[in-house]
């Protein structure tokens, strides 16, 4: 099993991995403002959330990184979105799509 680490700046990418792969995505995220990140309905009925993990910053005000482990559930290309909103309402402030593809 082999743990593929993804960033904002890796979106949009084509990424290969394994069935019995893990991905680890790290995303900023400031929650002080209410503004989290979130798997879209359809990533989470292609992923199955391992973890989810957040790191605060110990500064009044400071941002936090946000860490989802995630593992496919099925042998497909699959487009895992991320959704930075506040989730109480629907207004979106960025959507981030990784492009995935299962292989066996």
């Amino acid at each position: 099993m082999t743990v593929v680490d993804l960033r904002l700046e890796d979106a949009e990418r084509l990424v290969s991995l394994r069935m019995r792969d893990l991905i680890r995505i790290e995303l900023n995220e400031n929650s002080t403002t209410g503004y989290l990140w979130s798997l879209s309905p359809a990533a989470l009925a292609d992923f199955e959330i391992v973890a989810d993990e957040r790191e605060v910053s110990d500064r009044p005000g400071g941002g936090a990184v946000r860490r989802f482990v995630l593992r496919p559930r099925r042998q497909a290309r699959l487009d895992l979105e991320m959704i930075l909103r506040r989730p109480w309402t629907d207004d979106e402030i960025s959507r981030q799509v990784f492009r995935i593809e299962i292989i066996s």
